[in-house]
């Protein structure tokens, strides 16, 4: 199951945050797509960013979270995915994540409650489709 995470940057940090390379090895994470595996079932992987030049609009990190998993681990791997993220995020006083265009402020629980409702959306449409497909 994957899902996709907008976070708004401020400074290039971020990418040594989330991933733990030196900005020498960035287009290891930028042109190779490269993972981060996070924990055993959780990684991550840059997707692509969304910037602009005009004041006032933030710059975006795009990254895809990939969990694999059952049913009753999935809870847990979104818990060590959303503390993963908040760790690295928690000291960014200005940034923000958005997920399936919802913003929310970094907080823990939020980040987990909104990656466990779009993985959940996402599992659900998949399995509507298989239904349609088999009917």
């Amino acid at each position: 199951m994957q899902v996709d995470i907008w976070i708004e940057v401020h400074d290039s940090n971020i990418i040594h945050d989330l991933f733990g390379v030196e900005p020498s090895e960035y287009n290891k994470i930028y042109r190779e797509k490269q993972k981060k595996i996070v924990s055993e079932g959780i990684s991550i992987q840059y997707k692509s960013n969304n910037c602009c030049d005009a004041e006032n609009i933030p710059t975006w990190l795009i990254i895809t979270a990939e969990i694999v998993g059952k049913d009753i681990v999935l809870p847990a791997l979104v818990g060590i995915l959303s503390s993963y993220i908040y760790d690295k995020l928690k000291d960014r006083k200005n940034e923000s994540l958005m997920i399936n265009n919802q913003t929310i402020e970094i907080n823990a629980k939020k980040i987990e409650q909104l990656i466990m409702i779009n993985l959940n959306v996402n599992v659900n449409e998949k399995e509507d489709k298989e239904k349609k497909r088999n009917w």
